[in-house]
């Protein structure tokens, strides 16, 4: 994977499963996986929605088509530190991923109007949902840790 991605097109699989169910998938998956160059991450995300929690209301629904918009670190940010600004949309299964790197403090002065986002077509499609839905505000923060694997023969294969 590219570092710095901006753009994703993969399919997400979840499960939440017990601390057992979770270490026999580690001890089955050993021989064959190997952590990837990000290994493990604190992931902050700072989701947007509106008064009404529409996005979230539309999200339980499970409709074929849904998106989100939030703000994501690695590990804790500084406003000079940079954030990827994200629009996660996902349809018929398949997660489309678009964001941009920005300084803290300059994600929040666009989310809240107060600057114009960044002249790039990331920049105006951001731009486009804000006044789409008007009224997208900080609702919720969400932060966990994280593990990322890769199998053993991508390592392998690489430079």
């Amino acid at each position: 994977m590219v570092k710095n991605q901006m753009i994703f097109q993969r399919y997400e699989f979840k499960y939440r499963m017990t601390f057992r169910q979770y270490q026999a998938v580690l001890d089955a998956m050993a021989p064959h996986m190997v952590p990837d160059e990000y290994s493990h991450s604190s992931i902050r995300n700072l989701y947007l929605d509106t008064p009404e929690f529409r996005l979230i209301r539309r999200s339980l629904e499970q409709p074929v088509y849904k998106e989100k918009i939030r703000v994501r670190s690695y590990g804790r940010a500084g406003d000079q530190d940079p954030v990827f600004v994200e629009l996660k949309k996902k349809y018929a299964s398949v997660v489309y991923k678009r964001r941009i790197a920005i300084p803290q403090e300059q994600a929040m002065a666009c989310l809240d109007g107060r600057q114009p986002w960044p002249d790039s077509q990331i920049g105006a499609e951001l731009s486009y949902t804000m006044e789409f839905y008007q009224s997208l505000r900080p609702t919720v923060f969400l932060s966990y840790e994280r593990d990322a694997y890769c199998g053993a023969f991508v390592r392998l294969a690489g430079p």
